[in-house]
């Protein structure tokens, strides 16, 4: 149950996309509809899942028994663009595509790592912080096709992006999770 409440809030209420604002700027121009993309999100995948298990299991069976849980960002830098480095040089030799994707990643994989208390539940969490970035996409995709229509400048489009962003952030701020406790709205 502990896993479920813990993906449910990494999903919907504090999203990493809408809430921490983790990957914005990139998912707001991506193209959805290229297999170059699918290559993209499996090395994203790939390399973030790897990142996660193994920051995790250093900073659980090492750092903290050590005393030294501060530096676990050095450590997660290090080990996220050893294991990216590894992943990306893979997937260019084989299908001769480059996927370079450092921001995201990486602050998926911190926020993943601070805030888990085991190697699973940090797992758990890189995977509903992938998910909330994933439920974004019909809406920007539709927000996109909605605006192509209007022949708008990029400007323009961000701006109404945003906004729609921030709308969307209200929305979940006002629902929060006050239906979960009963006696509140008493």
């Amino acid at each position: 149950m502990i896993f479920f409440s813990t993906f449910l809030y990494y999903v919907c209420f504090a999203s990493s996309a809408l809430i921490y604002g983790i990957g914005l700027n990139r998912v707001a121009d991506l193209d959805y509809y290229s297999d170059k993309k699918l290559i993209y999100f499996g090395k994203i995948i790939i390399s973030i899942f790897l990142s996660t298990l193994i920051c995790s299991l250093i900073t659980n069976y090492f750092l903290v028994p050590l005393n030294i849980q501060e530096i676990y960002p050095i450590v997660c830098l290090i080990f996220f663009v050893l294991i990216n480095s590894i992943v990306e040089g893979i997937v260019r030799l084989t299908t001769g595509v480059s996927t370079t994707e450092f921001v995201i990643s990486f602050i998926v994989v911190l926020l993943s790592v601070s805030e888990s208390t085991s190697a699973l539940n940090a797992i758990l969490i890189s995977g509903s912080c992938l998910l909330s970035l994933g439920l974004l996409i019909p809406i920007i995709i539709a927000f996109k096709k909605r605006i192509h229509n209007d022949e708008s400048k990029l400007e323009t489009y961000l701006c109404r992006f945003f906004i729609l962003i921030a709308i969307i952030i209200l929305i979940i701020s006002s629902f929060d999770i006050m239906w979960l406790n009963n006696e509140v709205i008493k």
